[in-house]
Formats: structure tokens, sequence, C-alpha cells
């Protein structure tokens, strides 16, 4: 069976089986009913899945170059561009594959124990009152290059521990002034053991309740870093914590 469309100068338009073609117009079989048209959202999906299998299979890739890549497919070459997200979740279900759900936990504890370390170093030299995290890494989240997004609420600003983090090995650091929806805020973004960490200062009195972010003002979920402690397994006192200079 075939869908029978009238073409005409308004385009391509089904034709009412009660409604006579006018002149001008002329009758075209285009293909089987039952042939399959991938939608867009189809389509997304097989881009993101393709960029996934790039990421998985080229340690450093970035997402962008993964996605540009995956178009080298012909199917795929005008697919509608995927979020991070699509191609995460496809990322984080390869690898839990790929190293089966205990070695899927293992890897997991020893990336966020990296992280914790980074972090407790920054509270052990800037003292605030509590570290926050935004982003993916706040929830779940494939291995690999997740960069960390944390707020750092009260104590010092963090340009002034410049030095000692370069001393600590840190590299690429940058500092400059964040503009958000609650003012201009300092901001330090590095990198750490191949992970990329961009802290903004808040001030103390800044409560957000519910959590949002500083930018857009949408509803975010944080988690604190004592909760990302527990997760990595790493005791909750970061004075016994390992790595600790």
């Amino acid at each position: 069976m075939h869908a029978w469309y009238r073409l005409g100068v308004p385009g391509l338009q089904r034709k009412h089986p009660n409604h006579p073609l006018t002149p001008g117009w002329r009758l075209v079989r285009l293909f089987p009913m039952h042939a399959h048209v991938p939608d867009r959202a189809e389509a997304r999906d097989r881009l993101a899945r393709q960029a996934a299998r790039e990421l998985a299979s080229t340690p450093g890739l970035d997402q962008a170059s993964a996605i540009a890549r995956a178009r080298r497919h012909p199917a795929l070459a005008d697919a509608p561009s995927p979020t991070r997200s699509q191609v995460s979740r496809h990322l984080e279900a390869l690898q839990l594959q790929a190293l089966g759900e205990a070695g899927f936990r293992r890897a997991r504890s020893s990336e966020l124990r990296g992280i914790v370390e980074v972090l407790d170093l920054v509270e052990l030299l800037l003292s605030p009152d509590r570290i926050q995290l935004a982003g993916r890494i706040a929830g779940p989240h494939p291995l690999g290059g997740v960069d960390v997004h944390a707020r750092l609420v009260g104590g010092r600003p963090v340009e002034s521990c410049a030095s000692e983090l370069e001393d600590a090995g840190l590299e690429e650091l940058r500092f400059t002034t964040a503009r958000t929806r609650h003012g201009f805020l300092p901001k330090a973004s590095f990198t750490g053991d191949g992970r990329r960490y961009h802290l903004v200062s808040c001030p103390g009195a800044l409560v957000l309740d519910p959590p949002t972010d500083l930018f857009t003002g949408e509803p975010i979920r944080v988690l604190e870093l004592s909760e990302l402690r527990r997760s990595a397994g790493v005791d909750d006192d970061p004075e016994v914590s390992p790595g600790r200079p």
C-alpha cells in the first residue's frame, strides 16, 4: 500500500478521498505507507548514541567533537543535535555494560575520591561555611571528563589562594568575575587530575532555598561536599581525608 499525495504550488498535501483534483495538480506516489520515516526525536537519540560510542572509544574526546564525528555517518548527518544529558545517559549505559555494575561502582568511587581531595584542599585554604556542587556532578553522570561546578559559600574569596593552588599542582588557573543573578561574584577555573573545576565564591548571606542556578534562576539539584564524601566512601572529617597535605 502506498501513500498518495497531491503536488502543487502550496507544497506537499495529502489528498482527501472526497476532494477532487483541481487543474494544475497531479497525483504522485511517494513511498509505501509501511516504510519507516524516523522522526526528529528518534534521529536525535541515534546521534546521541553514536556520539557516546565515540566518547567511549576515544579517551579525552569532548562531546562537541564526538557529535561531529558521529555526523560522519550518512544517516546521522542531518539529525538534530542532542543535549549533553542525552549523550551522557548513553555513555553511562555503555560504561555500565562494559565494566559491569560492580566495576562501574568501583570506578565511580575512585573518581569521586579524587574530586573530594581537590575540594578538601580548597576547603582547607578558604574555610567556606559550606561547599555545594551543582551541575551534572551533583546527579547521575558517566565516568570521565564531567566538569565540577561548585559554590563556595562564605569564607575567603577564591582568588586569595592562587599561589597555594598552583603549589598543589593544579593547572590552567584562571580568575574572573562571574555575572550572576545575584551580582558579580569571584570565580576560579582550573584543571586538576585531568578534570576541569569551576568555583564561584558566594556571600555567606546568600541562601537559595530551593536551590536555583546562579546564572539562569532555574531550579537545580545541588550536593553538599559532605554528601559527596559519603558517596565516595571518604571519612566526612576533611582533616583525616586521604591526600590531605
